[in-house]
């Protein structure tokens, strides 16, 4: 799987083999290649746009996510805003990856915090939709996972 990232940084447009990316620099991050999902190869896009955080509760250099925007070959997945709404200075994602062995899901990771308050996110996803979302704390093995059902709107 080969996967591209551009990443757009105060005007500037800067292409890089899925290298990780300092969030408070980041403007959005879009990933493009190929996914196997139901055993079919299907070109993706992923775009992650971020935003200063607003809050108050963060540095002023701090960013939060905006919208999340996943295209499976033509169908645009918009996740819902309760599936990143409290990630702070989260990274560039990674390349989407199937899922063994149920290769009908893929996945795609983010990062972020620092020291104790770090954090991985794992979203999981089928050609249609986004099925979950994985938060793995600092040191902690076993993730908090939100399920997001069918008649989830986005």
């Amino acid at each position: 799987m080969r996967a591209l990232l551009v990443v757009s940084l105060a005007g500037l447009l800067l292409c890089a083999s899925a290298n990780i990316v300092c969030a408070s620099q980041l403007r959005e991050a879009i990933l493009g290649g190929n996914v196997t999902l139901d055993d079919t190869a299907t070109n993706y896009r992923l775009k992650v746009t971020y935003k200063p955080d607003a809050s108050g509760s963060y540095p002023k250099s701090s960013t939060s996510i905006a919208p999340i925007v996943l295209t499976i070959g033509i169908r645009d997945i918009i996740f819902p805003r309760k599936a990143f709404q409290y990630f702070h200075d989260a990274s560039s994602p990674t390349p989407l990856f199937t899922s063994y062995p149920d290769n009908n899901h893929g996945r795609f990771y983010m990062s972020g915090g620092d020291g104790e308050k770090s954090y991985r996110i794992g979203f999981v996803f089928d050609k249609y939709r986004l099925l979950s979302r994985e938060l793995y704390k600092h040191m902690e093995t076993q993730p908090e996972v939100v399920h997001f059902d069918r008649k989830s709107r986005w």
